[in-house]
């Protein structure tokens, strides 16, 4: 059985959550995340990241802080046990890969 580990991190945007959740779901399609849930009610957005290096999973959470601005949560959980962790947290490329798709999505 493999060993997990999570990392999670939040940012607060400018716009409502109906604007941030699709381009959520179009950053991690980009990054290379297979999509396992979207939930628009619920604001959350689940998909698995693989790589030669990285195996894990991102739940990404929106949430509404004011008429005009949304919390976005990401919780990364990803496998530790393998010679690669010991280098470079697996939880910290998976959300770097998420919020690097973020940015690059126009505007």
């Amino acid at each position: 059985m493999a060993i997990r580990k999570s990392l999670e991190e939040s940012v607060v945007f400018d716009g409502p959550s109906t604007y941030w959740g699709p381009r959520c779901v179009a950053a991690m399609q980009a990054a290379g995340f297979t999509l396992t849930m979207v939930d628009d009610a619920a604001g959350r957005v689940e998909g698995t990241f693989k790589s030669a290096t990285v195996w894990g999973g991102l739940v990404v959470t929106l949430t509404p802080v004011g008429p005009t601005t949304t919390q976005i949560a990401a919780k990364a959980t990803a496998n530790v046990d393998n010679l690669y962790a010991a280098f470079r947290s697996p939880g910290r490329r998976i959300i770097e890969e998420f919020k690097a798709a973020l940015t690059r999505l126009p505007l």
